[in-house]
């Protein structure tokens, strides 16, 4: 079996031991003791620039070793590496920067739903469109985000929205709306992107001059609430979305999250992002639905509350619930 440990020790000499963790500087980032890797769930995650979330050891070896999978599986079977050369940071930027980006991050089987003449062709992008429109979207919001589809390829069965940052789209996420296996949602690969989602806001082309500012978990709900909606891929705000939320000029901010009846740890997560987003100065507003979602607004009224948030009180009452 492939000694996890003994690899860390050898390949990384500046690794801290955390229990089964090891500490160590990202490879793919340079951000220093930053990866952890878990050397009995053989599992590793950056955390600054997310490297490893979903992913395998198999991954790990590939991209520190600059080996195909085929070599990573070789190497693991084997437990031999010491005739493969490990990269640095330095190493991957510096062949980054000597590969050309590409005319689009989008796959090639990217299909969009708007124009729309060739879809009663397929039966898949006919699934799709009806997928989207059971959630209330409109042609008009295929254009304004660039939906689409692929009907085959890595994203198969998958609908496609793209990320815009200043009219170029750097990013798009996939999810899956027909057919089983897989995530709900499929990242693209590092070399598919132009930017990673956490220095990314969706909408923020449109949404930024906004007079309030809707910020969502997810894209759909974004999507739902309108063109003054931004989505943060999650429930935290990282420091590069947080430094292009100041870039705004909105003067309000009102956060929207699921539904209590959808996720029980809702109020932490509202108030914990509420707390964040207090570095903007600006005030913050909650709304809580009574049921469901943001992106089922588009479907009809939700009932919901409201309250000031990101104040040091309600932040302490909301991790205190926890227990």
């Amino acid at each position: 079996m492939f000694d996890l440990d003994q690899y860390v020790e050898n390949s990384f000499p500046e690794a801290r031991r955390s229990g089964d963790e090891r500490i160590v500087h990202c490879f793919l980032c340079g951000g220093k003791w930053k990866l952890y890797i878990n050397v009995e769930k053989r599992r590793y995650f950056c955390y600054k620039c997310e490297a490893g979330r979903g992913a395998n050891l198999v991954t790990l070896i590939r991209d520190h070793r600059g080996v195909t999978e085929h070599g990573a599986w070789e190497i693991l079977r084997s437990n031999r590496y010491q005739g493969y050369e490990t990269r640095s940071y330095g190493d991957i930027y510096e062949a980054r920067q000597s590969v050309p980006l590409p005319a689009t991050v989008l796959p090639p089987e990217y299909t969009p739903f708007y124009p729309r003449e060739d879809l009663a062709e397929s039966v898949l992008g006919s699934r799709g469109l009806a997928y989207l429109r059971r959630r209330g979207l409109t042609e008009a919001d295929f254009m304004l985000y660039r939906i689409g589809y692929c009907a085959s390829g890595r994203y198969r069965n998958r609908i496609i929205v793209p990320v815009v940052r200043d009219g170029e789209v750097v990013y798009f996420l996939a999810r899956r709306f027909f057919g089983y296996g897989g995530p709900r949602y499929l990242n693209p690969r590092n070399e598919e992107i132009r930017e990673h989602p956490s220095n990314l806001l969706f909408n923020w082309d449109g949404a930024k001059s906004s007079a309030t500012l809707q910020i969502t978990e997810g894209v759909f709900d974004a999507i739902g609430l309108g063109e003054d909606a931004t989505s943060v891929f999650g429930k935290q705000i990282h420091p590069g979305q947080l430094r292009l939320l100041g870039s705004g000029r909105f003067e309000k901010v009102e956060l929207w999250l699921d539904s209590e009846a959808k996720d029980p740890e809702i109020r932490r997560d509202e108030e914990s992002l509420a707390f964040a987003l207090r570095e903007l100065g600006k005030p913050v507003t909650i709304y809580s639905l009574a049921y469901g979602d943001p992106a089922e607004t588009r479907l009809g009224p939700i009932p919901s509350n409201r309250r000031e948030g990101g104040s040091w009180t309600s932040f302490f009452d909301a991790k205190g619930s926890r227990r």
